[in-house]
């Protein structure tokens, strides 16, 4: 197996079904704008030019969400000229004093965490600015994720996953850089490393164990066919520990997936 059995067949089809999605979507919330965080990664460029194709350039806002530690300023420069080109209304919004105030609070009384709580703090303070500007604005909170970080659980839950619309959500990590390709987006953007920009130098694949290529296999065989682990490390000729990873991933975060669970519902 490889990773073109992954691609769109006609990605040009994918780009206008979710051209239509957005625009729908939009109409039927009553509300004016999309809202993007926009990262200077390749999902939130897609996302960003998507929408852009779908609404028009001037109901379209995007913000940049820096913070003194997990963010390069390269990415910054990418996104905002990004925006440029979009033609979009850009802000920049900088975490570093409510990341700093907050850590001052929570360190006054005896909380210091560790660094996967204040991990997940930085997104979950970007998912309060988004909906505050989509609030302001009238708009709707687009997210960014992709299938390959939805089926790992690969987000922070109230944080990047806290969004309106997924409008790549059914787009695996190679599928999300073939539209990118298809729609000439910059290519410094689609062959960057992936980022959620957490902690200086951090990436997705270092911290997953794992190219993107081959989790998108992995989890194309867990999810889409239902084989099992063991027939998954049968079928692709890949490291068993990372497919046994992959799977505990995908098993274990299955509440991300979910509305919160209630004791005595169907579920």
């Amino acid at each position: 197996m490889t990773e073109a059995r992954l691609e769109l067949a006609d990605p040009q089809q994918e780009v206008e079904r979710i051209e239509a999605f957005i625009r729908e979507r939009l109409e039927r919330s009553g509300r004016r704008l999309g809202v993007i965080a926009l990262s200077g990664g390749v999902d939130s460029a897609l996302v960003a030019t998507l929408a852009v194709r779908a609404l028009g350039h001037e109901r379209v806002v995007s913000q940049a969400l820096p913070d003194d530690e997990g963010s390069a300023a390269a990415d910054e420069e990418d996104a905002a000229q990004l925006a440029q080109e979009l033609n979009i209304t850009h802000r920049r919004i900088s975490l570093a004093e409510p990341l700093g105030a907050l850590h001052r609070a929570l360190s006054q009384v005896g909380l210091m965490g560790n660094s996967a709580a204040w991990a997940n703090v930085k997104p979950r303070l970007r998912m309060i600015v988004n909906y505050f500007v989509a609030n302001s604005l009238d708009g709707l909170v687009l997210g960014t994720g992709n299938k390959s970080e939805l089926l790992l659980g690969y987000f922070t839950k109230f944080g990047d996953g806290g969004v309106d619309l997924l409008p790549i959500g059914q787009l695996y990590k190679a599928q999300v850089r073939q539209m990118a390709r298809h729609l000439h987006l910059p290519p410094a953007i689609i062959a960057k490393q992936p980022s959620a920009g957490l902690w200086p130098g951090q990436t997705d694949e270092e911290e997953l164990g794992g190219s993107y290529e081959q989790i998108d296999l992995i989890l194309h065989c867990l999810h889409d066919r239902r084989l099992s682990a063991e027939e998954t490390i049968r079928e692709l000729a890949l490291d068993p520990t990372l497919v046994q990873r992959v799977a505990q991933m995908f098993r274990q975060s299955e509440h991300k997936r979910r509305m919160p669970l209630m004791p005595g519902a169907q579920q």
